[in-house]
């Protein structure tokens, strides 16, 4: 679940750093300093979570995983951002609940 959530919040800070969809998944906060760490963030959480699988998984299944995860969560980020970025909002919440059940 860590690892899912760790793809969700890489994925979603990859697409509000674009130019494209910044204005309309951060509003305001584009303007402040965060903005320009977003792709840092982003990739740094993806490899946090394939780190998380590699560690979680046994026997190369954690890897197995992470990559059918992988296109899941883009998916997501991206189904998220064509029915409106309040979804994709909504869904970065359910990716820090899902982190939190899962560190439970």
């Amino acid at each position: 679940m860590i690892v899912a959530g760790l793809l969700y919040i890489g994925f979603f800070a990859l697409a509000a750093a674009m130019t494209r969809h910044g204005p309309a998944l951060l509003g305001p906060w584009q303007r402040h300093g965060l903005a320009r760490h977003l792709p840092l963030l982003g990739w740094s959480a993806i490899a946090l979570s394939l780190l998380g699988a590699i560690l979680a998984g046994a026997d190369g299944i954690g890897i197995v995983t992470w990559c059918g995860l992988l296109p899941l969560m883009a998916g997501a980020v991206l189904l998220a951002l064509t029915y409106g970025p309040r979804l994709a909002r909504c869904g970065l919440l359910v990716a820090l609940a899902l982190m939190a059940v899962g560190a439970i």
